[in-house]
């Protein structure tokens, strides 16, 4: 969840969702009696750091056009996530901020996002507008005819518990297409609807098979849409292939185009994940894997009658990996935006063009940043274009790179509303005997010391773009420990004595920071004298993922765990690879997500994979250094995993989710042992899963439960983890019009610390309240 000042409620009610918020004077509000789902919020309870920004970021979800007018779909990320729909007449010089309708502002809920899509269709003078959203359980479309006045309106056909919208092209002369995909027990299908409205959607039936359609574009009655399809097993190396649809009556009807890879294809992995129509036909792009170099290479094929689908010619500009990001045609002249992956791991994009006659692709200026650039996001107006971008910078921000003739380039920023300072909470922890807190203060990862009646002033404990930090955890031994990770998603670890002065170890420390690979820290604890750390880590994506597992007795030498016994070697990847307790092999894969000590060693709760499905695990360690893996049952439910894990003398509860073959949601799950964790006994509880916490006291588990409406509370206390008392919590400050979300919850003592964060429609605010148990 993110969140947004409280001193933004008045400002933004009548500047966001009413006129704008772009620098421009705007007019005079429309004043409404309407409810607008902002009641006020408690004060916030987390001091902001001085003299720093306000950290308020920036995302370009969405773009499209229709040759003079753009509409842009933007997040604004303050204490509150907003969407702002965005238009502009002058080539993305200046924007104004679209309003709702008095009836849609009284139809927002709490925490609507952007699904990311927007799409324009004509008839004649006429424009129709669309952008979705969605909240938890539903999906609705803004509509508009002038890109000022939106409407808010549910969809219909379209099940918003199983189906995924990816993209929508509008038609000349009206109508929408989208597509995407449908889920139900780890397989994916893909999907393609046909709107006359944006609001009311039929199916159109796909040719047979499963995947992800990715983007969809017409011209005229022709449709192309592209997607890709994740093999739930390599066949002959295959581990994904691209998928190619085209349609001449409107969507109607679609036939599957064989997609030819080039001639240095290792036939690993290819996916098609952007398509535009051009002049003379369509583009499409992806990417496909370089068997002579080991890395991934831009896919492109263009067609003029969608039977004979042709390769293009390469793009001069290769780094480690890249991709296609974007296809648009500008007049006659094919624009390909690459993203690419560079050796330290920042990832950067080029704008290349292609003019009818000419003898291969030009480069095109762009933006020059240290930081990583990622998203494209762009369409065409007039002879030019704009490309909107995320810059990796701290806190994130959003550009504009605008083309108002090819090479030549401008930018501007993407602006956001002034606001105070937006403080994001996370997590609590016991530190020298009082209760302190950590997250997020303006972009800059922080702890809050304990002080009387409330937090301190926050201590700086990681200021890094691309960075982030995942748990902080005191130990009066060991000091504090904080699980974080960096450029790449390479995990390190961040020591300090004192909470102000932080040492980090290497981020090759938990693995290798090569192509592909990663790490990542999910729980921390002290216990045996040592420190550790449990998570995952590969050495191919999410292909090889393996449980990470390492102590250490000072928090900067750090000793890796060992598996007790291999079960298995080899895979399409490597025949000598092992499979074993923590390492992990294509569609076997391992992953630890809490840690706590026991009497005697460790045990720690997580999941194994299949091509499918996850399945709940456990781990032991009796001498803190070598691992069992103890496979858990869930009898009745296809897929499950365990995220927590607490325990009571020698009783020991974890904490997690289960799913059902034929289930749409997932239920809340508990494991318990009686024996150190040799042997677990699975209990599932009734209704959808929307939110637990787990804690424990000296006596008693409990555990805290938020409803489906995400505005009540149930506590859950238990002495043996297997008969589980409820009683309602009043949530201190809740009123109409707010949701509650659960961050984190700790006992101390007779009491239990619930850090939960209020939300309205346009503001949040983080708060601790004390339940006396």
């Amino acid at each position: 969840m993110t969140h947004r000042p409280r001193a933004l409620a008045t400002l933004v009610v009548l500047v966001l969702l009413l006129v704008g918020c772009t620098g421009e004077t705007p007019p005079e509000p429309v004043p409404t009696a309407s409810p607008v789902n902002a009641p006020a919020l408690p004060a916030a309870a987390f001091p902001a750091l001085p003299a720093r920004g306000s950290g308020v970021e920036t995302t370009i979800e969405a773009m499209t056009g229709d040759g003079s007018t753009l509409v842009m779909v933007v997040t604004i990320e303050g204490r509150a996530s907003l969407p702002v729909l965005r238009s502009s007449t002058d080539a993305g010089a200046t924007w104004t901020d679209g309003r709702l309708t008095d009836e849609a502002a009284r139809a927002t809920e709490v925490g609507e996002a952007a699904v990311g899509v927007a799409a324009v269709a004509r008839i004649g003078s006429e424009r129709h507008w669309l952008a979705l959203g969605e909240t938890r359980d539903s999906i609705f479309a803004w509509t508009s005819a002038d890109t000022l006045t939106w409407a808010r309106t549910p969809l219909v056909g379209i099940d918003a518990d199983n189906d995924q919208i990816e993209s929508v092209a509008g038609f000349a002369g009206g109508g929408f297409v989208a597509v995407g995909y449908t889920w139900t027990a780890a397989r994916t299908t893909p999907r393609i609807w046909t709107s006359p409205d944006g609001i009311t959607w039929t199916r159109s039936k796909p040719p047979a098979g499963e995947g992800t359609l990715r983007e969809v574009a017409t011209s005229g009655d022709r449709v192309v849409a592209v997607g890709s399809h994740d093999l739930p097993a390599p066949v002959k190396g295959r581990s994904a292939e691209a998928l190619l649809y085209t349609s001449t009556d409107r969507a109607g009807s679609w036939r599957s185009v064989r997609v030819r890879e080039p001639s240095d294809s290792g036939n690993f992995i290819a996916q098609l994940g952007e398509v535009a129509d051009t002049d003379t036909g369509f583009v499409v792009g992806g990417s496909y894997y370089d068997k002579y170099e080991d890395t991934y290479r831009p896919l492109l094929l263009s067609s003029s009658d969608l039977t004979r689908w042709q390769h293009m010619r390469r793009l001069r500009e290769y780094d480690e990996s890249s991709s296609v990001h974007e296809v648009l045609a500008v007049g006659s002249t094919t624009v390909v935006v690459q993203g690419s992956e560079t050796a330290d791991a920042r990832d950067k994009l080029a704008v290349h063009y292609l003019r009818p006659g000419s003898s291969g692709w030009a480069r095109a200026s762009s933006g020059v940043s240290r930081e990583s650039v990622t998203e494209a996001a762009g369409a065409v107006v007039g002879e030019g274009m704009v490309i909107g971008v995320h810059l990796d910078t701290r806190p994130a921000t959003s550009t504009l790179w605008r083309y108002d003739k090819l090479p030549s380039m401008s930018e501007s920023a993407v602006t956001a509303p002034d606001a105070g300072a937006v403080i994001r909470p996370s997590g609590l922890m016991l530190a020298d005997g009082g209760l302190a807190a950590y997250g997020t203060a303006q972009g800059a990862e922080v702890w809050w010391p304990a002080q009387p009646g409330g937090f301190g002033t926050p201590q700086v404990v990681l200021d890094e773009a691309g960075a982030g930090l995942g748990q902080l955890r005191w130990s009066r031994a060991g000091g504090f420990v904080a699980g974080a990770w960096g450029a790449g998603n390479n995990a390190f670890v961040l020591h300090s004595k004192n909470g102000t002065t932080w040492n980090r170890t290497s981020t090759t420390t938990f693995g290798a920071t090569k192509q592909y690979h990663y790490s990542e820290i999910n729980d921390a604890t002290w216990a045996h004298g040592r420190w550790v750390v449990v998570g995952e880590k590969s050495t191919n994506g999410s292909i090889r993922r393996s449980a990470l597992a390492y102590t250490s007795s000072d928090g900067s030498a750090w000793v890796q765990g060992r598996p007790t016994k291999v079960t298995a070697r080899g895979d399409w990847y490597r025949r000598s690879s092992p499979l074993d307790d923590l390492h992990g092999l294509d569609n076997r894969g391992r992953s630890m997500n809490a840690v706590l000590g026991m009497t005697k060693g460790l045990l720690a709760v997580g999941e194994t994979s299949t091509a499918r499905y996850y399945r709940p695990a456990a781990w032991l360690s009796t001498d803190s250094r070598t691992w069992r893996l103890i496979d858990l049952d869930s009898p009745g439910y296809v897929s499950a995993g365990v995220y927590d894990v607490r325990r009571v003398g020698d009783t020991v509860v974890a904490l997690g989710w289960g799913l059902a073959a034929k289930a749409k949601r997932s239920v809340r799950a508990t494991w318990r042992s009686a024996d150190g964790g040799r042997t677990w006994r699975f209990q599932a509880f009734d209704g959808g899963y929307a939110g637990a916490m787990l804690a424990a006291g000296e006596r008693e588990f409990v555990t805290v439960v938020r409803s489906d409406d995400q505005r009540t509370l149930t506590l859950h206390r238990s002495t043996d983890g297997l008969t589980w008392t409820a009683a309602p919590l009043t949530v201190s400050g809740l009123a109409d019009g707010m949701q509650v979300y659960l961050e984190d919850a700790l006992v101390d003592g007779g009491s239990l610390h619930l850090m939960l964060t209020l939300a309205t429609r346009l503001d949040a605010t983080t708060i601790v309240q004390t339940v006396p148990l």
